[in-house]
């Protein structure tokens, strides 16, 4: 194993012991753990510059936060990133947070990545939005993350493997799809569950 990543390993242990001793409900415990995973992994993409914004000579990736009704909690998070990230290797970051995504998909933003806050339920109302969602997101390559159980196989391209730490992991079927190129050695790390034929 390499020194990057042995890295990425050890940042995955220390991500998974400060998780465990943080005092919030599972779904919400979930999202926190998912979050930073989320943007190492937007920082993984090979083709990353083909994501930015450029506006008014400021250039940035735009991250897209998906709520249902967790408004509150969603502005939370895109805080923590501005305060904590502020870039991702080198390039700004701008997040917006939306519980109407079709319309923000509607413009001509670029969007670097979108990540779901919550769970969005199968055989309900919320089915038909997370399928817009994964349908928008394959068309314009765009990485999808979900830090909740069951997601990957519906689709989303990235989650996360909870064990002794906590791992990414990749649904190659969708990030093939979505025609996402990640770095290999990242790759190498992560874990991968691929639809059977």
């Amino acid at each position: 194993m390499n020194i990057y990543k042995q890295y990425i390993v050890v940042g995955f242990l220390l991500l998974s012991i400060v998780i465990s001793n943080v005092n919030v409900c599972a779904q919400d415990n979930h999202v926190w753990m998912g979050i930073d995973l989320f943007l190492t992994i937007v920082g993984e993409i090979k083709d990353i510059d083909s994501k930015q914004n450029i506006e008014k000579n400021e250039s940035y990736l735009l991250l897209v936060l998906i709520y249902k009704d967790k408004k509150n909690f969603s502005e939370k998070l895109a805080n923590y990133i501005a305060i904590k990230i502020q870039d991702i290797k080198g390039r700004q970051v701008k997040v917006e947070v939306t519980r109407e995504p079709m319309a923000l998909f509607a413009s001509n933003k670029k969007i670097a990545g979108i990540f779901l806050v919550q769970k969005f339920l199968y055989h309900t109302d919320d089915n038909n939005l997370f399928q817009n969602i994964i349908h928008f997101a394959q068309a314009k390559t765009i990485i999808t993350f979900s830090p909740f159980y069951g997601d990957l196989k519906r689709g989303i391209v990235a989650s996360m493997d909870i064990s002794d730490i906590i791992l990414p992991y990749i649904n190659l079927t969708a990030l093939e799809q979505s025609k996402i190129k990640i770095n290999e050695f990242f790759l190498d790390i992560c874990t991968i569950y691929k639809t059977k034929p």
